[in-house]
């Protein structure tokens, strides 16, 4: 188990009923602002991309949970690579609610256990909480461009 691993926080396979609450997060200000677009979501366009991405095979978006809280924590999205690439790229949210709660580090902990496989992610420059929690779990900024870094994980990587 990777050391920011918490026993008590488990991904699954997000669903058709989680639709409206990543809809919901997604268009979050913060959620926004710190996102590669941060304009505001249209429901129908979401909802029609959320339904084919429940269906790829190339996409996974998991849901965090935690024993304590009465709602899901937060989301990881693992999207397939193009060929030469890192395997997955990951992406998430924390939900409003539960933000500041150190849930981060220990959620890309599971998901990276769950890929098992070199990953990156895209961070917005500035996004703190994002950058020290994937720092946490071992990824490592190596370059930035256009106000954003990319960060990489090989697994073995000492946190």
């Amino acid at each position: 188990m990777h050391p920011t691993a918490r026993p008590d926080l488990r991904l699954r396979p997000a669903s058709s009923a989680d639709r409206e609450r990543l809809f919901a997060w997604r268009n979050d200000l913060v959620s926004r602002a710190n996102s590669r677009s941060s304009d505001p979501l249209d429901a129908s366009e979401h909802a029609a991309w959320f339904e084919r991405t429940l269906a790829a095979s190339d996409r996974m978006i998991f849901i965090a949970e935690v024993a304590d809280a009465e709602s899901p924590v937060g989301m990881v999205r693992a999207d397939a690579a193009a060929e030469g690439g890192s395997p997955w790229t990951l992406s998430w949210i924390i939900a409003p609610e539960h933000r500041g709660r150190g849930l981060l580090a220990p959620m890309l902990a599971r998901a990276l256990e769950t890929t098992r496989a070199p990953a990156r992610a895209i961070i917005r420059r500035g996004n703190e909480a994002s950058e020290r929690g994937a720092a946490r779990v071992g990824f490592t900024l190596v370059r930035t461009e256009d106000g954003f870094g990319e960060w990489t994980f090989e697994p073995g990587t000492p946190a």
